[in-house]
């Protein structure tokens, strides 16, 4: 054999042997990879293609520390729902001044075993209210805030058990909205605290309060044949996710904590439809990033607190500094890269709240929002 033909023989080696090599990276890369739509039963659309990209400067507008890293601010009212002492809930003021300690737990029939923080805060006939569920016992309690603070004790309108004792932990509800006066929607989740086998596949359910029970499903996800590398964490984990409701109670918007889609459930078609912001990572079953963080919204607009960043990385950037702006038809209307970085959302009328866990709070108008994008 020539020497030229040896040399294309070891060119022929050497290629199939780096061929073989980039076959096995390829596989072990699709291991970790993880097709985020096989997850939906509805249709993901990419989204993002032409939405506004902002700075969005906070200098100037923090309002005081006022200790509230997991809250609902309402009527220029700062209710915290940290599990802090023997009462589920703290008033604060706009300024950090204390107001008073509310739903007292204890094992008498009137009063929660434990409660999960607040979806909403809603008014009713001028008072405010916010349900409370404690999901030891499935308790749904109505507390009337407005009295409460009045009165200066504890005011339930209405308590509302659901099922007996030995079927209390099959209710890991994870947010709560009213949607009239018998009719609640909930996230029926697997993070319930207890173990991910109590709920193997969470749905949105609405459940009849006159009757105490299940009056409609919605079925939305799918079970994906999937075992991540961290041994606690359950497949499933990759649906937790943040949601809001539309003020006119006809659609809920929910975006997912471990990928970068946001879906719209229309409740009364059942219809969803789910929308993936093009050019962010995708997910991963060795690596772990938190994508949403939080949600609210308005009639027109939907707002969404963003990371992108691995989870508890050193640096402490997982904390987000970006916010999406969306519409209720699931178009991507804008980004803004904020100066400052925030782990929750709250949205009182038209002003809408940043705040981080350490309880430093920021505020801006949406109006200012709305504005640009009309523009």
């Amino acid at each position: 054999m020539n020497q030229d033909n040896q040399l294309l023989l070891l060119r022929g080696k050497i290629m199939k042997f780096l061929s073989l090599i980039i076959v096995g990276i390829l596989m072990i890369v699709s291991c970790n990879h993880v097709d985020e739509r096989d997850f939906f039963r509805f249709r993901i659309s990419d989204a993002g293609g032409k939405c506004l990209v902002q700075e969005l400067s906070l200098h100037g507008r923090m309002l005081p520390d006022i200790g509230a890293p997991d809250c609902v601010i309402k009527d220029s009212l700062v209710i915290n729902s940290g599990n802090r002492s023997e009462n589920l809930f703290h008033i604060s003021d706009m300024e950090g001044g204390l107001i008073g300690s509310f739903c007292r737990r204890g094992r008498a029939w009137n009063e929660p075993l434990s409660g999960l923080p607040l979806s909403e805060v809603y008014v009713d006939d001028g008072d405010l209210y916010a349900d409370v569920y404690s999901f030891m016992d499935a308790k749904l309690f109505v507390w009337n805030i407005s009295r409460s603070m009045e009165e200066d004790r504890d005011v339930y309108e209405d308590i509302v058990q659901f099922k007996s004792e030995d079927d209390t932990r099959l209710k890991p509800w994870m947010s709560l909205y009213r949607l009239d006066e018998s009719h609640i929607i909930v996230y029926n989740s697997m993070e319930s605290g207890y173990s991910d086998t109590y709920v193997e596949i969470p749905s949105y359910q609405i459940y009849d309060l006159s009757e105490k029970q299940l009056s409609r499903q919605y079925d939305l996800f799918n079970v994906v044949d999937l075992k991540p590398e961290d041994p606690m964490l359950a497949a499933n984990a990759f649906l937790s996710n943040v949601d809001c409701i539309k003020p006119d109670r006809s659609k809920i918007a929910f975006a997912m904590s471990l990928m970068p889609v946001y879906c719209i459930l229309d409740l009364s078609t059942g219809k969803a439809a789910g929308y993936r912001i093009k050019g962010l990572p995708g997910m991963r079953t060795d690596e772990y990033r938190w994508h949403f963080a939080d949600i609210q919204a308005d009639d027109d607009y939907i707002y969404a607190l963003y990371s992108g960043e691995i989870m508890f990385n050193e640096e402490g950037t997982d904390i987000p500094e970006v916010l999406y702006v969306m519409d209720w038809e699931g178009n991507l209307k804008a980004k803004y890269k904020m100066d400052k970085r925030f782990t929750s959302l709250s949205l009182d009328r038209d002003k809408l709240y940043f705040i981080h866990h350490d309880g430093a709070v920021a505020v801006i108008d949406t109006d200012e929002i709305t504005r640009e994008l009309n523009r």
